[in-house]
């Protein structure tokens, strides 16, 4: 969501020395347990996007089709453009551009821009009260209205009902190659099908429309020549200044709060006094320029003179418009971008709208997959990302007395903040300061958060099999802990082990602790420092480096050869290596980022603690790859 205010300010040594080499790769699970008393305040955390029924939608949508002589296909290609099925009664977030929103599934208007369409169905006697709080008068309204606005001869003919959807979209008459945009987002998910809830719409054979003749409408040429990213096509928006000198150090990740065409539309209007340099659209990701990479857009306030934005089509509580094509088309255009200006990839440069300062909206929220968004730019489905390098507080971490589930512990005494003495790498890292008020219990907690006064910033971690991070524990004995949401925001905490290390060292887990994959995506919300029976009552943990990993590709190298050992493998510190894994000689050892840690002529005798800190590696031997965890 672009912003509307443009000018405001902007292993272990001992045991590496033994080791000669295999790798074979192990998987430790560790318990994970549900969510304590003290549950996370919700502090504005949005539900998970409810379905209204996908069956319920799709047989209301038959009902109106029939009623108003619409073909089925082409009502459910509206429904789809506009809410993806999803009932909406009230717009969950403002439009950062500052755009009137879309109501309901039919995407009904009630503003002096895209007109009053919530009124039109006044004729068959719904009130625009009735389709902006009843679902299915929205969707009666929305085919009423569509219907009033056939001009063809044959209503069976899909492409006759082009000219409708162009007005249908409430776009301005003066703008009629975006009001035929809208209409080819229409075209494009038909021909493409989709799923919705438990619903398959299958494609259908609907009109190809030029693109770069729509967009170029009001250019003589058809489509500017020397667009800045070869990718893009033009439409040009009268909402941009001159950066002044500034360079470009910087890329703003929004999305629109509304359909594609539509949001191109007010951005390229003197209206909205909002801009970006590039939006994507969700079905296709097709990507349109609105303002030349050397001038300001106008759309993360004092942010904006060296920043370039993307606009994606979609809302921060629908994670359906965030579609793989739209994250590879992005992903292409940023990695054009990043090797353009020599901006590197991480959190704190390649960021939401959200994690930028002096800013206070949400978007592109906590659906938006940055773990899988990097690996794409990076073209390495197996790369580590770090979501968050703890340089700076980008990403909105609460301090403990900010959270309503810090309890058992003195507010004042327990800080979070960032800072040079608790970095592992790079600048500075995230210190947790804290003191309990009692022997009998406690947590303290610091809460991910997009400013400290939203929770749409989740860290969402995708699909990755384990999250990683690098600790240095302070001796205390007390638990450390990550606490998650599932998809329908139920929480689920995962113990990551005790502090009693001093010394900097990964911990790994992997995300099959949280349970049934079906529950995800993940999103990780929560630091939690809680005291263990016995523990110190005070103390000072570092972070650093939080980030996710895929190995899924290494796993496939083992293909269960080897003697019948697992692919995966999950051993507690106290555990010895397995007799068949000591068998396997030589082996290399290496860790989550891919160093080698150790190499053995033969695995020792021991526990496995002696030789690997808590943590995931790669146990590489003469008949495969087993991926192992051990676990505290």
């Amino acid at each position: 969501m672009t912003d509307v205010s443009r000018n405001s300010s902007p292993t272990r040594s001992s045991c590496r020395a033994q080791w000669h080499g295999l790798p074979l790769l192990l998987f430790l699970l560790l318990a994970f347990h549900p969510a304590h008393s003290q549950q996370p305040e919700d502090a504005g955390a949005p539900a998970a996007p409810v379905n209204a029924g996908a069956a319920r939608v799709r047989a209301l949508l038959d009902d109106a089709a029939a009623r108003f002589g619409i073909p089925n296909a082409v009502l459910y290609g509206v429904a789809f453009t506009e809410s993806r099925w999803h009932d909406v009664v009230a717009p969950h977030t403002g439009s950062c551009m500052g755009m009137p929103p879309a109501i309901g599934i039919m995407g009904l208007h009630d503003d002096d821009y895209f007109g009053h369409s919530l009124a039109s169905a006044s004729p068959i006697g719904i009130s625009a009260e009735d389709a902006r709080r009843d679902m299915a008068m929205n969707i009666r309204a929305g085919a009423y209205r569509l219907s009033t606005l056939f001009s063809g001869t044959d209503r069976r003919s899909i492409s006759e009902w082009i000219p409708a959807l162009a007005a249908y979209s409430g776009i301005p008459a003066g703008q009629p190659a975006l009001r035929l945009l809208y209409a080819d987002g229409v075209m494009e998910a038909l021909r493409r099908g989709w799923t919705a809830g438990d619903q398959i719409v299958a494609p259908v054979d609907a009109p190809r429309m030029n693109r770069s003749a729509l967009l170029g409408g009001m250019q003589a040429d058809g489509i500017l020549a020397d667009v800045d990213y070869p990718g893009a096509q033009w439409q040009p928006s009268p909402n941009y200044s001159s950066r002044e000198g500034t360079p470009v150090t910087a890329i703003t990740i929004h999305d629109t709060e509304g359909n594609f065409a539509g949001s191109l539309s007010w951005l390229t209007s003197t209206e909205s006094q909002a801009s970006a340099h590039y939006m994507v659209r969700s079905v296709d990701g097709f990507i349109v320029q609105m303002v030349r990479e050397t001038d300001k857009a106008w759309h993360v306030r004092s942010e904006n003179p060296y920043t370039i934005g993307i606009e994606h089509e979609g809302y921060v509580d629908r994670p359906e418009f965030f579609t793989p094509a739209m994250y590879n088309a992005s992903a292409d255009l940023v990695r054009y971008l990043t090797a353009k200006y020599s901006i590197a990839l991480n959190r704190t440069l390649v960021k939401g709208h959200l994690d930028f300062p002096n800013n206070t909206h949400t978007d592109p929220g906590g659906w938006w997959d940055w773990p899988g968004y990097y690996r794409r730019i990076l073209r390495d489905p197996a790369a580590p990302v770090v979501l968050d390098m703890l340089e700076d507080n980008v990403v909105g971490w609460w301090a403990p007395a900010m959270s309503g589930s810090t309890v058992g512990a003195d507010t004042s005494a327990s800080t979070f903040s960032i800072s040079t003495n608790a970095r592992a790498t790079g600048l500075a890292g995230a210190q947790i300061t804290y003191r309990f008020t009692n022997a009998a219990g406690g947590v303290v907690r610091c809460f991910r958060s997009g400013h400290g006064n939203t929770s749409d910033g989740l860290l969402n971690v995708g699909t990755a099999d384990d999250i990683s991070f690098l600790l240095r524990g302070d001796g205390s004995r007390n638990m450390l802990e990550l606490w998650y949401y599932d998809v329908n925001r139920n929480n689920v905490v995962m113990s990551a082990g005790t502090l009693e290390r001093t010394d900097w060292h990964r911990v790994s887990l992997p995300l099959s602790l949280l349970g049934d994959s079906a529950r995800g995506p993940w999103r990780f919300h929560s630091l939690v420092i809680r005291q263990s029976s016995g523990a110190a009552r005070s103390g000072e943990a570092a972070i650093d480096d939080i980030g996710v990993r895929e190995h899924a590709a290494v796993v496939e190298e083992h293909r269960g050869a080897h003697g019948g050992l697992p692919g995966r493998m999950a051993l507690r510190a106290g555990d010895p290596f397995p007799a068949g894994m000591q068998a396997e000689t030589p082996c290399t050892i290496a860790d989550i980022d891919g160093r080698t840690v150790g190499e053995f002529a033969k695995l020792p005798g021991g526990a496995v603690g002696n030789c690997l800190h808590p943590g995931v590696y790669a146990v590489r031997g003469p008949h495969g790859v087993t991926l192992l965890l051990v676990a505290p």
